[in-house]
This record gives C-alpha cells, sequence and structure tokens, in this order.
C-alpha cells in the first residue's frame, strides 16, 4: 500500500468516526431535549400564539381558528357505572361460562384455568363472586382468588373478526375438562345463539369502525427530519410514547388521538435522529373515543398548530387543505356512528367499546 492510499484511509476512518460521534452527539441531544419537555408538558398548555410563535417557520394553512382545548378538560371520559364490568361477565359480548367449585380455589389451578383459556384467538376475563361484597371482581392475574363461584367471558368480537364455532366448542371442551378435574359444577350458555350474537355484533362493528386522518404535508422538495418533528410535537403538546407514536391524551392518560410518520420510519426514540419524511399523519380511532366531535376539532387544531411549526400545510386523505367546512362534515359522519353506537349500548371510549374495538 503506498503511503497516498494509505492516508486516504486514515482519512476515511476519521470521517466515518466524525459522523458517528455527531450522530451520537444530536441523539443525546434531542434525549435531554424531550425529557425537558415532557416534564414542563404542563406548561405547553398556554396560548396557541405563543406556541406558534416560538417555533413557526412559515405557516401555510388559513380559514381554521381557534385555541387548542387544555388536555384537562375532561370531556373525553365515561363515567356510567353500567359500563364499569362490576356486574361479572358481559353478556352482550362475551361467551359466558358459570363454575361453582366445593371448596375456593387455590392461586395454582387459577393460573393452570388462565393459562388453558388463553388460546382461542380471543381475550377471555375471569370473575370471582365476592361474597363480602356481593358482587362479581374482576380476577386479574396478581389477584389473589378465594372465591368458590365463578365467571368466564369469552370475548365474541374484536377487530379480527367474530369468534369461530371450532373456538366456542374448544372453550368449553377446555372448561368441561377442568371442571372434572377440580370437582366444579358448570353452566354454559348456548353456543348457537352465541354464534349468532357475534355475526351481528361483527356486522355492526364494521359499520362503525371507523378512523379520521389528517395530514400534515412538508412544502414540495422538503422534508421534515425526526429532530424538528418531536420538537414541534412535544411544543405543541403530544407525548411520544414506547410504540413510536407521539399521543395526545386526555387529564387521565387515555389517547384521543395519534401522531404517526406517513413514511415506513419509526419515529420512536431510537430511530427519530435518522427520520426524514415529506408527510405525517393525525389519527382518531372513532370507535375509541369518547366525544368525537369535540376531539376531532381539537385534532385539526393540534394539526395547524404543528403545520405552522414545521412550516408544512394540514390537508385532509384528499390532499385539500383543511378548512371549517371540512370539518363540518367530519362532524356530522360522527354523531351518525355516535348515535348508532348508542343504540347499541357500546358508547364510544367506554370499557365495553374499547374491548371490541382492539
Amino acid at each position: 500500500m503506498s503511503d497516498l492510499q494509505f492516508a486516504l484511509v486514515i482519512i476515511g476512518i476519521v470521517v466515518v468516526l466524525i459522523v458517528y460521534l455527531y450522530n451520537l452527539w444530536q441523539e443525546r441531544v434531542l434525549r435531554n431535549r424531550l425529557a425537558h419537555m415532557n416534564e414542563g408538558a404542563a406548561d405547553v398548555n398556554q396560548s396557541m400564539d405563543n406556541v406558534i410563535a416560538s417555533h413557526r417557520i412559515e405557516p401555510t394553512l388559513g380559514a381554521f381558528s381557534g385555541d387548542i382545548k387544555s388536555h384537562d378538560a375532561g370531556f373525553a371520559s365515561i363515567d356510567s357505572a353500567d359500563l364499569l364490568d362490576l356486574n361479572g361477565i358481559d353478556i352482550d359480548l362475551e361467551y359466558g361460562a358459570t363454575l361453582t367449585l366445593a371448596s375456593p380455589i387455590g392461586e395454582s389451578a387459577l393460573r393452570d384455568l388462565r393459562s388453558q383459556l388463553g388460546v382461542f384467538g380471543k381475550p377471555i376475563r375471569i370473575f370471582g363472586w365476592d361474597t363480602n361484597a356481593q358482587d362479581w371482581l374482576l380476577l386479574e392475574r396478581a389477584s389473589h382468588a378465594r372465591s368458590v363461584k365463578l365467571q368466564i367471558g369469552l370475548l365474541l368480537v374484536n377487530r379480527t373478526g367474530p369468534i369461530s364455532a371450532h373456538h366456542i366448542n374448544e372453550f368449553c371442551d377446555t372448561l368441561n375438562a377442568w371442571a372434572n378435574t377440580h370437582d366444579a359444577e358448570i353452566v354454559l350458555s348456548d353456543v348457537s345463539e352465541a354464534l349468532q350474537v357475534s355475526r351481528d355484533l361483527d356486522l355492526f362493528c364494521a359499520d362503525v369502525d371507523v378512523i379520521v386522518g389528517f395530514n400534515v404535508i412538508a412544502p414540495e422538495g422538503n422534508a421534515f427530519t425526526g429532530t424538528q418533528i418531536a420538537t414541534a410535537a412535544v411544543a405543541v403538546g403530544f407525548n411520544l410514547e414506547p410504540d413510536g407514536l407521539f399521543h395526545w391524551q386526555d387529564a387521565i392518560g387515555q389517547t384521543l388521538f395519534t401522531l404517526e410518520n406517513q413514511g415506513q420510519e419509526s419515529l420512536s426514540l431510537e430511530r427519530l435522529s435518522s427520520v426524514h419524511t415529506n408527510a405525517l399523519t393525525l389519527l382518531l380511532d372513532v370507535p375509541r373515543v369518547a366525544h368525537g366531535s369535540e376531539v376531532l376539532e381539537q385534532m385539526a387544531k393540534a394539526g395547524q398548530a404543528l403545520a405552522a411549526a414545521l412550516g408544512g400545510t394540514l390537508v385532509d386523505d384528499n390532499r385539500i387543505p383543511l378548512v371549517e367546512t371540512s370539518i363540518a362534515k367530519i362532524k356530522t359522519q360522527l354523531d351518525s356512528i355516535y348515535a348508532s353506537m348508542a343504540r347499541r349500548k357500546i358508547l364510544a371510549g367506554s370499557q365495553r367499546a374499547l374491548r371490541i374495538f382492539a
């Protein structure tokens, strides 16, 4: 190897090392910035004028006005007592079984039962009768059960589709075998009726399972970097979660809508420094959020603030700039969806809705 070739190799190694160290430094700065912003998230709910002014590049959106509502507004919560799963299995959403034991179930037997029932394609819930409270207690994995009476519910429908006859029959066979082993009496719901309910429920879910999306697009020929996105998103009011999405949450931590990269690169903290994208997407998962019209408006205003901070444009799915009339049309559609869900007694954002739209 000549002296020139050796020198070129050394220069190449130095350049690679400099780039690597720079990326490490940039990632560390970004981590510190995100940590600082999340600690001060409560201070972010200042007026929209202050937020946009401090991060503005060149706003491009007009014909949409108003302040983002406080995260503490509380309008996204459901407080109806009959939706809190305090009365055992939900016969409208779950295939049910009741077991009566000769003596209180032990921890080992409960773990064995839960393990055997976790393979039928849908979530199960186990309730134990609390003689002191005279009510059914949901037995979580860490629960210490001493009940002599159990209720077990197998979810009939979720976003993977309705339960199959095969899975219900296997569920029943497994419960019968467990009951025989533990000297328990068992009462099972009617399988054919449950299958009909699951089919009807699946059709209903297909009609109301809607996601509303807005996009923030970069000017033609430009792109948003991960660092720019993180800085603007957290300043506006989003929190970056481990799933690689920025979440807009209410006062109790429930996600109202999310922000994600329209491209394939994740916005996870580990990958932010390498992200370059020309479009971001805000998504509202309609059946999982209560009071969707108000949340829709909040999402539009958050999108407006984000677009202004990044120098992009807020548009709908057809890449048409979002205006008040567009919001009004979507609200009308949402009102129809929520009315349909209310008639079915599956209120958007309730525990019932969260189970089947998962």
